[in-house]
C-alpha cells in the first residue's frame, strides 16, 4: 500500500526513525505500524491486526 503521512514529521519520524518530544518506545511502535500498512496487500490484511 502506499502511504500519504498527515505532516512532514511523521514522515520525518518514518524515515530517520528518530522524532523530538517522542521516547523511543513511542517511535518504534510507529514505524511497526507503518511497517503493517505498508506490506499490507489490501485492506484485509489491515484488519486481521485491529
Amino acid at each position: 500500500m502506499i502511504i500519504h503521512f498527515a505532516n512532514k514529521a511523521l514522515e520525518n519520524m518514518y524515515c530517520t526513525w528518530y522524532a523530538t518530544g517522542y521516547s523511543n518506545e513511542i517511535v518504534k511502535w510507529f514505524i511497526k505500524k507503518i511497517a503493517i500498512l505498508k506490506n499490507a496487500k489490501d485492506e484485509r490484511d489491515i484488519r486481521a491486526f485491529t
